[in-house]
């Protein structure tokens, strides 16, 4: 699997890095407001599941921490696809999807879908925690 997600990489012409002896990749995708996106695809061979995170670039000023929780959990609440998550050691924002892929490897198509499914929502919420990054209460 991991070997079909760096082929597909390779294919979107997006630079790519992979970890010593791990099923994780990580690369950059930049919004079209040029913001830069950190993304990680985690792959678990074992269990046949791909793990894909998007970290937002900004983080919370601590002031607006509790904030920050009751819009991630509104914003979880709703989610059918994914959930959003806080790094308390680094106060970073990420939001995961996943997918089983079974015994058949899913084509291009079925990665492309999950990564802009993903995508599309950090994009939306960097919308709502906006001025929260800004420090605005």
């Amino acid at each position: 699997m991991l070997d079909k997600i760096m082929n597909w990489l390779r294919e979107k012409k997006w630079t790519f890095s992979k970890v010593d002896n791990e099923n994780i990749l990580f690369f950059q995708i930049e919004l079209k407001d040029q913001q830069l996106i950190q993304c990680i695809f985690d792959v678990d061979e074992k269990e046949k599941v791909v793990l894909f995170y998007s970290i937002l670039p900004q983080t919370i000023p601590t002031a607006n921490r509790n904030k920050t929780f009751r819009l991630l959990h509104q914003l979880n609440y709703n989610l059918l696809l994914g959930n959003f998550e806080f790094d308390h050691h680094n106060n970073q924002i990420r939001f995961k999807t996943s997918f089983y892929y079974g015994k058949q490897l899913p084509d291009h198509e079925v990665l492309e879908r999950n990564v802009h499914a993903n995508i599309d929502s950090i994009r939306y919420t960097l919308l709502k925690l906006k001025p929260l990054f800004e420090g605005k209460k």
